[in-house]
């Protein structure tokens, strides 16, 4: 049962901290998709735990590994996607593990407590109903044509 919850935290954790990162070949540009890279994530969980340079470099490793796994997942053309999102977590898991280790107990607290904070972002997230979409400028500059009233006779 630990193991579960701990799985969870990190993948919550990991995810809201660490989103996809780059292979290696370019860890400290962007990706396609402008999301982070190691570089910024090892920045980003530096300042947030307080992490030694020895932690820093651990963790930098740890990452990039992670970002060649999920490099080769999306290059593999014979899994499903089920699979790969499976392979995915399975991924983060170890990844969230091989942090954890690095850790102290107060950077672990730290962690637990940025987990927290994100499922409780995602369920206020969840929970908002979908707005409307706000009227573009353009139709609500538009005025109804006025009317004509008809010729008397």
């Amino acid at each position: 049962m630990r193991k579960i919850v701990l799985f969870a935290i990190f993948s919550c954790v990991f995810a809201l901290c660490a989103p996809t990162p780059l292979p290696a070949s370019s860890s400290s540009g962007r990706s396609h998709r402008g999301t982070t890279t190691v570089d910024t994530e090892v920045d980003n969980l530096g300042q947030q735990l307080d992490l030694t340079k020895e932690q820093k470099a651990k963790i930098k490793n740890i990452l990039q590994d992670q970002a060649n796994t999920f490099d080769a997942l999306q290059k593999n053309t014979t899994m499903s996607e089920d699979d790969k999102k499976a392979k995915g977590k399975e991924a983060r898991a170890k990844t969230m593990e091989r942090i954890r280790a690095l850790l102290n107990p107060d950077q672990q607290q730290k962690l637990d407590d940025m987990h927290l904070k994100g499922i409780k972002k995602k369920q206020s997230l969840a929970d908002q109903p979908a707005a409307a979409p706000a009227p573009t400028p353009a139709a609500a500059s538009v005025t109804p044509p006025a009317t004509v009233p008809a010729p008397q006779p």
